[in-house]
């Protein structure tokens, strides 16, 4: 998380963030069809809450084309610590796929 958030920064320098990349869905049916459509070669999805992120400063912005989004933080710490303790769960992925 913290190399991809560095490499994140050095690409996007001009934006003066520090972001991982992300899926953004509204609901369990969107979930599933990103898990079988995006997700599929990873076999844990982990889900935060929007609002949840928020709470702790990191920004959910959309980025590329939809579903696509990063979050974002000005503190590299900040935002990895935020990822690790952030309320979340984590689904298995039925489409995983080796």
């Amino acid at each position: 998380m913290r190399a991809d958030a560095t490499r994140f920064r050095r690409r996007y320098r001009d934006w003066d963030r520090f972001g991982v990349s992300a899926l953004a869905a509204r609901d369990d049916d969107e979930i599933a069809i990103l898990c079988e459509t995006r997700l599929e070669r990873f076999e844990t999805v982990v889900i935060y809450r929007r609002q949840a992120l928020e709470a702790l400063g990191v920004v959910v912005v959309p980025t590329f084309r939809t579903p696509h989004v990063t979050l974002a933080h000005e503190n590299l710490d900040s935002l990895v610590q935020a990822l690790l303790t952030c309320e979340h769960r984590e689904i298995s992925n039925p489409y995983f796929s080796r």
